[in-house]
């Protein structure tokens, strides 16, 4: 094998000289390229043969690309002229120039002399069409089987102002403290106020940002990051994405003591930051806790909650602890209903809705309640 077209640092293209050493055909063959890091958002393609190819994750945060070859091998021969076959990867994410594209050498396949010239694939896997391998295969370091693998993060963040009348100056980043990459994510800082308040992003290279009204005084600054973080990684250089929040003019009247995401932060240093929310592509919560919505005094509600509702893609699953009248709904931050997912009865036991993501307000919350009695509630996304 050998590497081409080196100076695209978004692709890892690799051809391969194949030679058949023994006296029978060979049929049905395949070869994987393990590659680690980039996850499962990865566009494996082959340029010669003009041919499909497959990803799989095969242990933890290693993945492998197949080809499968169309034609045999011949006894005692080659393929392709020995210039091929030629394949591709590349993520489909799209990150910006300051973030690396695809690091080839930490691939489990990966050698370094494969730079300069052929070499023999000891990286790579050649199996018959039975899944037998066929080659001198060095076998990797798995790092999990992929049902080990946690996608666990955190946020470390602080107030460079704290303490001000007039701004908060926030420096927060997103450290991947799992065993498994994050192939996207989104970062919200929460925050409460009645009067006009001004956003300044002073850096922020990797993610797109917005303010978002999730109702009534409540908005979050949303963080959207298209990139992959790996184990151990921390975005934006683990020095944070940097925005003030003020009114205009920053007049001495702004505090932040009532900012649900500003909890615990300080001027000193870099602080977990727990009220601060990650939720990955889906939107499942990954860090953080929620500002409970805002109920009028009609409902009755707890300090605590039951966790009986949980979504996983379209479907959203109740448990039901007993019969009874329930209404499964959608609110906004002060408990104004939006959309009713489900009204009726149901008896004891799980009971599944399918819902159309695409017509729920993103900010809004999933709240299961019996008459004016609030049993459970979580964000939607």
């Amino acid at each position: 094998m050998k590497y081409e077209a080196m100076d695209d640092k978004k692709w890892a293209q690799v051809r391969f000289d194949m030679r058949n050493q023994t006296g029978q055909a060979l049929e049905n063959a395949k070869i994987r390229y393990y590659y680690k890091g980039e996850g499962e958002n990865v566009n494996a393609v082959s340029f010669y043969p003009n041919a499909p190819m497959s990803v799989v994750n095969d242990a933890g945060s290693v993945f492998y690309a197949e080809f499968a070859l169309p034609e045999a091998i011949a006894a005692y021969g080659t393929v392709y002229s020995g210039q091929g076959p030629l394949i591709g990867l590349h993520r489909l994410t799209a990150p910006n120039n300051y973030f690396p594209y695809w690091d080839k050498t930490d691939d489990p396949s990966y050698l370094n002399g494969a730079e300069a010239g052929y070499v023999e694939a000891t990286g790579v896997a050649l199996l018959d069409g039975e899944g037998n391998l066929l080659n001198e295969f060095a076998c990797y370091d798995e790092d999990g089987p992929m049902q080990k693998a946690k996608i666990k993060v955190r946020v470390m963040a602080k107030d460079n102002s704290y303490g001000s009348s007039s701004v908060s100056d926030i420096a927060a980043y997103v450290e991947n403290i799992g065993n498994a990459p994050v192939d996207g994510f989104e970062m919200r800082y929460y925050f409460r106020d009645t009067a006009k308040t001004d956003l300044d992003i002073n850096w922020s290279a990797f993610a797109t940002n917005s303010k978002v009204n999730a109702g009534g005084d409540l908005y979050y600054i949303s963080f959207m990051y298209d990139v992959i973080l790996n184990s151990g990684d921390k975005s934006d250089y683990g020095s944070g994405v940097q925005f003030a929040l003020h009114h205009p003019n920053r007049t001495n009247d702004f505090n932040a003591a009532d900012d649900p995401s500003h909890h615990n932060l300080n001027n000193s240093g870099m602080v977990e930051a727990d009220s601060i929310v990650v939720l990955d592509r889906r939107g499942n919560l990954l860090w953080g806790g929620v500002p409970q919505p805002k109920f009028s005094a009609e409902y009755v509600t707890k300090e605590t909650y039951a966790d009986l509702v949980r979504r996983d893609g379209d479907v959203i699953y109740v448990d039901i602890e007993e019969n009874g009248y329930y209404t499964l709904e959608t609110v906004n931050a002060i408990g104004i209903p939006l959309k009713t997912l489900y009204k009726g009865i149901w008896n004891v036991g799980e009971h599944s809705v399918t819902i159309d993501l695409n017509s729920l307000q993103p900010s809004s919350f999933i709240v299961l309640r019996k008459g004016t009695e609030i049993l459970s509630w979580s964000l939607l996304n």
